[in-house]
């Protein structure tokens, strides 16, 4: 009852959990005992891909430490969340994937907010419902997988957005709110993965 009072402080406590969570495995990975599990930077070997996007990220700081920004912009039109990372690093002066946390920690928040906002809509006087739905956002498959430097989080994001928008529909009938929100679900799980279109 707490979280359906304030939504904010969820959100604010979401973010310091994600944040802890990330800080913690970023650090242990660092350590001697664990680091055949991991490239040395920090990065998994159960999300190989990351290792690839930093690659990427890195080669990309050098055309916005030129302003080469057109350049920038089209490199991997593939992989559009390496801007994003390679953004995160050159405005933070941090070429370390735990500098992503600034985005990857609003983005599993906000996907596990909307996705208790969903719950609320669809099942009002259902507390437990609620819970078992945010209970995705803490499988430790979900969770680990948000603090690297993969474009799922932002795809699951969009997903969360485009249930959230139907919900809405479906109990609200607000037209232009639903439309709304389920079109920034669409460009952001496109934008990560364009086949979806299809």
């Amino acid at each position: 009852n707490q979280c359906r009072e304030n939504e904010k402080r969820m959100f604010v406590y979401l973010l310091f959990f994600h944040i802890f969570v990330s800080v913690f495995l970023f650090i242990t990975a660092n350590t001697e005992y664990f680091s055949s599990l991991h490239n040395g930077e920090g990065l998994w070997n159960f999300a190989m891909d990351s290792t690839l996007y930093h690659k990427e990220s890195l080669n990309s700081i050098v055309y916005l430490q030129n302003s080469e920004w057109q350049e920038w912009w089209q490199l991997y039109p593939n992989h559009r969340h390496v801007r994003l990372i390679s953004f995160i690093y050159w405005i933070t002066g941090y070429h370390i994937p735990i500098a992503y946390e600034i985005i990857n920690s609003v983005v599993w928040a906000m996907s596990t907010l909307l996705i208790y906002r969903t719950s609320k809509l669809l099942f009002p006087d259902n507390n437990l419902a609620h819970l078992i739905t945010i209970i995705f956002f803490f499988q430790p498959s979900i969770l680990i997988s948000s603090t690297q430097l993969l474009r799922d989080p932002i795809l699951i994001l969009g997903f969360c957005f485009i249930c959230y928008g139907f919900a809405i529909f479906s109990k609200q009938k607000s037209i232009w709110r639903w439309a709304l929100i389920i079109q920034v679900g669409i460009v952001l799980a496109l934008s990560m993965r364009e086949y979806l279109a299809v």
